[in-house]
């Protein structure tokens, strides 16, 4: 009998675990981006998506792609820095600038989002957004924090 509760309760532990913690609605208009399009410092060229900042139409050409991107599924959350694919989610974590006679520019270099749900993730409004499970502003992790 008391294997059967203990056993009873580890199941309902783990249930509870998978629940969602947080349940907005959300507020981001995602899209694809078309080749030769960029939107919020993500730009596709041909099946390559590019992070960055530039003064050039060349910049992609200065810049390193962003690596393990899915291009068939990403795709950015308009205005808010957020980017997606099957499998992470993406924000400009940590941005390099460089400035030289013929270019200036930034790009992405830290830009994966860690222990993030692409598949659930959505933007709420003013710099936050969830994937469910955890709650997160400008891509960093925040605790204990309700969002109006």
């Amino acid at each position: 009998m008391r294997l059967y509760i203990i056993i009873i309760i580890l199941c309902a532990f783990l249930v509870s675990c998978k629940e969602k913690k947080y349940n907005y609605k959300s507020k981001g208009e995602w899209v694809h981006l078309k080749n030769g399009e960029t939107i919020d410092g993500y730009t596709r060229i041909d099946d390559s998506i590019y992070g960055g900042y530039g003064d050039s139409i060349y910049l992609h050409t200065t810049m390193p792609a962003l690596k393990g991107v899915d291009v068939s599924s990403f795709m950015v959350c308009k205005n808010t820095g957020y980017a997606k694919d099957s499998y992470h989610v993406y924000y400009p974590l940590w941005v390099v600038c460089e400035d030289a006679m013929d270019f200036g520019g930034c790009y992405f270099k830290d830009y994966i989002m860690e222990d993030v749900s692409s598949e659930s993730f959505i933007y709420i409004g003013r710099g936050y957004a969830t994937d469910g499970y955890k709650l997160f502003k400008e891509g960093e992790a925040v605790n204990n924090l309700t969002v109006r």
